[in-house]
């Protein structure tokens, strides 16, 4: 079964994942997890040197925003993340941006629910532009 060459990257520990999908692919193991944007801007990187066909960007939004739930802040961040992103995405690959399910879990404990719609809406404001 082809499967090509896979890339997981991620703010989060991804080593579960990636460890059960090297059983049936190639995959890019990162040095640590927490740099995806810094793998991405640096050409001379081991994930350039890998050459992915295929890169899942699997973000907490939690960690991304610091657990600073600030809806202004929060949107400033995640704007400020995707136009690095957008800057950074090599022309060949196919790039698939996802919110880890924490982030969810994150927001059901938060006891006002106007600012969780906010912060709900700051990803996917974003994620149709990348």
């Amino acid at each position: 079964m082809a499967t090509g060459r896979l890339a997981v990257l991620s703010n989060v520990n991804m080593n579960m994942v990636i460890r059960m999908l090297q059983k049936q692919a190639e995959v890019y193991d990162a040095e640590g997890y927490g740099n995806e944007l810094g793998a991405l801007l640096n050409p001379a990187s081991s994930y350039h040197a890998f050459q992915p066909d295929i890169t899942f960007l699997i973000m907490d939004l939690a960690e991304l925003l610091e657990h600073d739930y600030d809806p202004q802040t929060a949107k400033e961040r995640i704007g400020n993340w995707f136009q690095t992103l957008e800057g950074c995405l090599p022309e060949h690959g196919v790039f698939y941006v996802s919110d880890a399910y924490l982030w969810a879990v994150e927001l059901a404990v938060l006891a006002d629910p106007e600012r969780k719609q906010q912060l709900e809406s700051c990803g996917v404001l974003e994620l149709p532009k990348a």
